[in-house]
């Protein structure tokens, strides 16, 4: 008699926990590890140096610069609205149908995630695009990817905007 009523007590609380390990599928779960880059490699200043290179290497028309840092993979998705891969963004850099006169990135904050990373900045340029100009300031973000031991850009979206008025 003492163990059905024991039973039937306990019962219960087993019934409230299962309910509330459901709800919460990952109670008790630690969290998965992330994956963690060189502690001698500081991410933050070499992908803020990867940008402004970037930059300069658009504006003098160094291609080559462009290739390397774009992953295989990459998709990147223009102000305009257009989406772009690798190849794409090559092929308007190799026919002049993009060509930049000046480009400078500033407000550049990097966040590491293990092999990943997120880069936001501000750009401001003055540029042409199949003979329109691209001129002012536009919001960049980036994720890059370590890959081989080498971090490419594998995805990024640009925003235009206007900075407030006095």
């Amino acid at each position: 008699m003492t163990l059905r009523f024991t039973l039937l007590g306990v019962l219960p609380l087993l019934f409230v926990v299962g309910c509330r390990q459901a709800a919460e599928p990952n109670a008790g779960v630690p969290p998965p590890a992330i994956a963690q880059v060189g502690a001698d490699e500081n991410v933050e200043a070499l992908l803020e140096k990867k940008e402004r290179d970037w930059a300069t290497a658009i504006v003098k028309g160094d291609i080559a610069f462009t290739e390397d840092l774009l992953a295989d993979d990459y998709v990147g998705t223009t102000p305009d609205g257009r989406r772009l891969t690798k190849a794409q963004t090559l092929d308007e850099f190799r026919s002049g149908a993009f060509k930049s006169e000046s480009m400078v990135v500033d407000r550049t904050k990097v966040r590491v995630i293990g092999d990943t990373a997120i880069v936001t900045l501000d750009q401001t340029e003055k540029s042409r695009y199949q003979g329109r100009d691209i001129i002012g300031r536009s919001k960049w973000t980036d994720v890059y990817m370590k890959r081989n031991g080498k971090w490419q850009l594998i995805a990024n979206h640009g925003s235009g905007f206007e900075a407030p008025k006095p």
